[in-house]
């Protein structure tokens, strides 16, 4: 009579096997956490920069066409480390500039813009006393590392001259026929008040002002 095998697992090679099982599928669920965060991450990361980018080239555009009020004075109103004030034309030549104001707001983190509508009379250009619409505000905002978020330059006595003399931090009246170039620089994180280091986007751009004329020691932009 032949006897039937009785080979099979013990209970401590159940046990061993359970644990291992347990092991690798708490990893795997460990995995998963990790590549649902860097995406999330990444999701983040790309609506800041969506957000940030629309911002930013709304920006430049409006400071690159800067206009002159007048002969001899300066397109640029105002500028300090986190606000600037400008008189820009973005229409096709029939409507009058108007004068834009860009400020960064710590407590709320946020960079607003105001829009004040201009007026001509002959010669005269005139703005309203209150804004007469608001640019799109921006959330999540902060200055990189402790720079300013507006930067103004003038031209150095260098030949050939290069915008690249700092001036200000907060522009004096002589400042403002002097700024050539202005950079603009700052991050974007979570828009709902609540950093996010990782998927914070970092923008940088930079506006060269007016024409000047080269024969100029220490030329500055013509408003003429």
């Amino acid at each position: 009579m032949r006897v039937k095998s009785q080979e099979g697992f013990t209970v401590v090679e159940l046990m061993v096997a359970l644990i291992i099982s347990l092991v690798t599928i708490f990893a795997g669920f460990q995995a998963l956490d990790g590549f649902r965060a860097i995406s999330a991450t990444t999701t983040v990361r790309s609506d800041n920069t969506q957000r940030a980018r629309l911002a930013m080239d709304g920006l430049i555009r409006a400071l690159r066409s800067q206009a002159c009020k007048g002969p001899g004075e300066p397109s640029l109103l105002a500028g300090g480390p986190t606000s600037v004030a400008f008189i820009t034309d973005l229409g096709d030549g029939t409507t009058v500039p108007e004068r834009r104001e860009v400020t960064y707001d710590a407590p709320t983190r946020t960079l607003q813009e105001r829009r004040f509508a201009g007026s001509r009379s002959g010669t005269t250009l005139a703005f309203a006393s209150t804004p007469t619409s608001f640019g799109p505000e921006l959330a999540g905002v902060e200055p990189t590392a402790g720079r300013p978020v507006f930067g103004f330059y003038g031209y150095d006595t260098s030949n050939p001259p290069r915008p690249v003399l700092p001036l200000g931090p907060t522009l004096t009246g002589a400042d403002l026929a002097r700024v050539s170039r202005i950079t603009v620089e700052f991050r974007v994180g979570a828009a709902a008040g609540e950093p996010d280091q990782a998927a914070a986007a970092t923008l940088q751009d930079e506006v060269f002002l007016r024409s000047v004329d080269p024969a100029d020691p220490v030329p500055l932009p013509l408003c003429a």
